[in-house]
């Protein structure tokens, strides 16, 4: 190796790692441009669906923020003082309720047999009472840095809705400054991969809407309408606003359902809570994934590493803009190393088993008259057997009954 190619690389490997510390240092800014970004983008579907029926960009655009607005406007005037008062109606019942929960389980307590009791604890409301000093202590300091928490998270909220706004009104720039830095060659597939990127985003933003609002109206309607749950506007926004995040966003709501259904009336909560759960069921397996699910196929238990990941890192910010961010990320992993570097392209893979219990490969590549099937054994060293798919049944596939193989 020539000097000159020793100072070259160093030099390289200096300017990578300034740029990673760079990033590290900037997170809290970098993840307040993907949030604005990913407005922005959110913002050009009402956009282009008016654009489609007639309406000039920035007639679109105004017609948009004006609506925007206007959702904001009636969100404080009509559904957050009600919203406000039914929380502090949540704070300020809270002691009683759990007072009520405990008399509650005291009294079922002493209706038990010995042997019930001696399997069941007792009780305890030392050990409580300890509980709640503890928690006291250490919300205490939470709750003195409220005012400066407050204020910072108002201040990037502002700045998050300039940035998306103006990125709103003139996207392309971003887009033409990207696409000027890149080499000549791979321009057009730059132009390419941003759009799938604003798909991607756009359907996950589609998704998250749906599931807040059917979620919300759902909660309020079964909990409050039909079953006459206290406090149910707000528990079903919580229930709503929680599927942001996935997973343990669905649990969370159920501890204040619990505590107020017992409260009001214990003799409802072997519906309320059925009820609750039928609505999470139907929001995330049959709903929100009949949108998602060719776009945005995330397994759930790699949300949640991802999640824990983007919490340690990024903090809060991180957990609610980790789908997204995950799927940004598959998005890039698919087109760049997939398709471009290994070339798999127009090719899927099928992993089954067979009724001996070996393991079936199926490398199926799709064209436009046949689609062509590699099946590869895992246990054993068969060669390679190529399958035409129009030559086998829909229902075999070369699974089962080898003497479709040939």
């Amino acid at each position: 190796m020539s000097y000159n190619e020793f100072v070259r690389r160093l030099l390289t490997i200096i300017a990578v790692v300034l740029f990673v510390l760079a990033l590290w240092q900037l997170r809290g800014i970098l993840m307040l441009s993907i949030l604005s970004s990913i407005i922005a983008v959110s913002l050009t579907i009402p956009v282009n669906r008016l654009r489609k029926l007639g309406s000039s960009r920035s007639t679109a655009i105004f017609f948009t923020l004006v609506f925007t607005l206007i959702i904001i406007g009636l969100f404080i005037a009509w559904i957050l003082p009600p919203l406000a008062t039914e929380m502090a109606n949540i704070v300020a019942e809270f002691p009683q309720a759990f007072e009520d929960v405990r008399d509650t389980y005291a009294v079922w307590y002493t209706e038990q047999s010995p042997t019930v009791q001696g399997i069941i604890p007792e009780f305890d409301s030392q050990a409580v009472n300890n509980l709640t000093g503890e928690l006291t202590a250490y919300a205490s300091p939470i709750l003195t840095r409220a005012g400066n928490i407050l204020f910072s998270g108002f201040t990037n909220i502002l700045v998050v809705i300039v940035v998306s706004v103006f990125l709103l009104l003139d996207p392309m720039d971003l887009v033409r400054g990207v696409v000027i830095l890149t080499p000549p060659a791979y321009r057009q597939r730059t132009v390419e991969i941003m759009a799938e990127l604003k798909l991607t985003v756009t359907t996950w933003m589609t998704a998250l809407t749906f599931s807040i609002s059917i979620t919300t109206f759902l909660v309020w309607f079964l909990l409050g309408i039909v079953l006459s749950v206290p406090n149910s506007l707000a528990l079903g926004v919580i229930a709503g606003v929680m599927t942001i995040i996935p997973n343990v966003g669905a649990i969370i709501p159920l501890v204040p359902i619990v505590i107020f259904t017992i409260a009001d009336d214990p003799a409802k909560l072997p519906l309320v809570i059925p009820a609750y759960l039928l609505v999470q069921f139907t929001e995330s397996n049959i709903l929100t994934p009949a949108i998602v699910r060719r776009q945005l196929n995330i397994p759930a238990a790699l949300i949640l590493i991802f999640q824990l990941i983007a919490a340690s890192v990024f903090g809060f910010i991180g957990i609610l803009l980790a789908v997204p961010m995950l799927a940004i990320v598959i998005t890039l992993v698919r087109e760049l190393y997939v398709y471009d570097l290994l070339g798999q392209r127009g090719k899927s893979i099928i992993i089954e088993s067979d009724s001996v219990g070996k393991m079936i490969i199926l490398e199926r590549e799709t064209s436009r008259n046949t689609s062509l099937v590699t099946e590869v054994r895992r246990t054993g060293l068969m060669p390679t057997v190529h399958i035409q798919a129009d030559e086998l049944p829909p229902e075999d596939m070369g699974f089962e009954d080898e003497d479709h193989i040939h």
